[in-house]
C-alpha cells in the first residue's frame, strides 16, 4: 500500500486544509498588531517555502516584469519548472505559455483583491512547490502590500524600464507608504529590517549599455531621492541591465535554442539572482560581488534606433549648453594618446580604458564624432568619451562603436 503523506501536505479534503484557510482569509486585516509575526509562523512552517523563490512586479506596468520573469525561468541555473502570473480583479488574464520552453509550466492565478494574494494564489504556490518544482512569480506591483506573501519570496524585484517616467514610477514605488506594513514603516527608518521579508532590489529594462547602465539608473534614482524624507525601500539597484528583445529573441526562448542575445540575457539574470539569493537584505551588489559567481562582462549591445534615441537627446543638450553633465563624463570610457582619425566620417582613434566593449588599454577607432570641444570630451555615434592626453605619434587602431 502507498504511504500516505503527512496530513499538513494535503491541500483538500482534511481538517488541516480547513483549518489553514480559516488562517489566511483571518489574517488579512490590514495592520492588525499580530499579522506579521503570525502570518510568518504559517507562511514558513513549509519546508517547501526554502526554496529561492524570486518575484518580478513592474514599476511601470506588468510587460517588463513578464519578459523578466519569463527570461530568469529560461536560466537553465536556476532550474525553474514553473511561472505562476498572479493578476487581480477586473486584470486582463494573460498566457504565457506559448512563450516558455517545454519544461516550464504556466500557471495563472487569481489575486483576492489589489493587495491581498488569498486562497487561490497560496493554493497554486503550495500546489508548485509542494512537487519540489522552483518557481519564479510574475506579480502585480500592489501585491508588495500583502505581507504574507512576500515571506514566500526569496528576491522580489522592481522592474524599471528606461524613460523618465519609468523613473519616477519606480521612486514612488520605493516610497509608498500604502505598500509596507506598519512595522517596516518604523523599521525602515530605523535602518533595521532584517526580521522582515526582503525589500525589493530594482532591475533596469529595455537598456543595452552594459553594467554602466545600471550604474547610470542607480545614481538617477539616487539623485531624485536627495531631498525625500520619510521611510523608503533602500534603492538596491543589480549590477546588470536586460535589453528590449526582439519578437524573434523571445519567440526563441520557446524553442529551448536561445538567440544569442536573449542567452546572454537568460545567463546574466540568472548569476546576479544565485548572487543575491546568498543575502536578500545587502546593501547593493558590485561586479565583484556576482563575478565569482561567473557574470560575464556585459558589452554595448544597444541596437541602432537606441544608439540614435540617446544621440539625439545628447546633441540637443549640447546645442542648449546642458551636457555633457559630470556625470555623463564620470561614466565615461577615457581615451589616451587620442588623435583625430579619418573615416568614412569623422572620428577619433586611441587607447581605451573603461569601454565595456574592450579591455583596457585596446586601441581602438571610434564612430562617427557628432560634437567635441576639441580638448576634454568627444560625443560620437555610440557615446561620449573624455579625453586624456593627446597622442605624440599615430597609431594603428581597431574599430570600435
Amino acid at each position: 500500500m502507498r504511504q500516505q503523506r503527512p496530513a499538513r501536505w494535503r491541500l483538500s479534503g482534511s481538517a488541516w486544509y480547513n483549518t489553514r484557510l480559516h488562517q489566511i482569509l483571518t489574517l488579512r486585516k490590514p495592520d492588525a498588531v499580530t499579522a506579521p509575526g503570525l502570518r510568518r509562523r504559517i507562511f514558513r512552517r513549509h519546508p517547501i517555502d526554502q526554496k529561492p523563490t524570486p518575484a518580478f512586479l513592474g514599476a511601470g506596468g506588468r510587460s517588463y516584469a513578464s519578459q523578466a520573469a519569463i527570461i530568469a525561468a529560461c536560466d537553465p541555473e536556476i532550474g525553474a519548472s514553473v511561472i505562476v502570473r498572479v493578476t487581480v480583479p477586473g486584470e486582463p488574464r494573460l498566457d504565457l505559455g506559448g512563450l516558455l520552453p517545454g519544461h516550464v509550466a504556466f500557471v495563472p492565478a487569481t489575486a483576492a483583491a489589489p493587495s491581498v494574494a488569498g486562497v487561490d494564489v497560496d493554493l497554486a504556490l503550495s500546489a508548485t512547490l509542494g512537487k519540489s518544482r522552483n518557481v519564479v512569480l510574475d506579480l502585480p506591483i500592489t501585491l508588495l502590500a500583502d505581507h504574507g506573501l512576500r515571506e514566500r519570496i526569496s528576491t522580489p524585484v522592481l522592474t524599471v524600464g528606461p524613460s523618465n517616467l519609468d523613473m519616477r514610477l519606480a521612486r514612488a514605488v520605493l516610497r509608498d507608504p500604502g505598500l509596507m506594513t506598519t512595522t517596516e514603516r518604523t523599521t525602515l527608518v530605523d535602518g533595521n529590517g532584517r526580521d522582515l521579508p526582503s525589500p525589493p532590489w530594482i532591475l533596469g529594462m529595455g537598456r543595452s549599455g552594459g553594467w554602466r547602465d545600471a550604474e547610470i539608473l542607480a545614481r538617477e534614482l539616487r539623485a531624485a531621492d536627495d531631498d525625500e524624507v520619510g521611510p523608503a525601500w533602500p534603492q538596491r539597484v543589480l549590477p546588470v541591465v536586460l535589453p528590449e528583445l526582439s519578437r524573434e529573441e523571445i519567440e526563441s526562448l520557446a524553442t529551448g535554442w536561445p538567440l544569442p542575445r536573449a542567452d546572454q540575457a537568460c545567463h546574466r539574470l540568472g548569476v546576479v539572482l544565485r548572487a543575491v539569493a546568498r543575502d536578500p537584505y545587502a546593501p547593493g551588489l558590485t561586479l565583484s560581488d556576482v563575478a565569482e559567481a561567473g557574470l560575464p562582462a556585459q558589452a554595448d549591445d544597444r541596437w541602432t534606433p537606441g544608439r540614435l534615441y540617446d544621440l539625439a537627446d545628447d546633441l540637443v543638450g549640447i546645442a542648449a549648453d546642458s551636457r555633457p553633465t559630470p556625470d555623463d563624463l564620470a561614466a565615461a570610457p577615457i581615451l589616451e594618446n587620442w588623435s583625430p582619425a579619418l573615416r568614412a566620417v569623422r572620428s577619433i582613434s586611441g587607447e581605451v580604458h573603461g569601454h565595456p566593449s574592450y579591455r583596457p588599454g585596446a586601441v581602438i577607432n571610434s564612430s562617427e564624432v557628432y560634437a567635441s570641444d576639441g580638448a576634454t570630451w568627444v560625443r560620437t555615434y555610440s557615446r561620449w568619451y573624455r579625453l586624456g592626453r593627446p597622442a605624440a605619434a599615430s597609431v594603428s587602431p581597431q574599430t570600435a562603436n
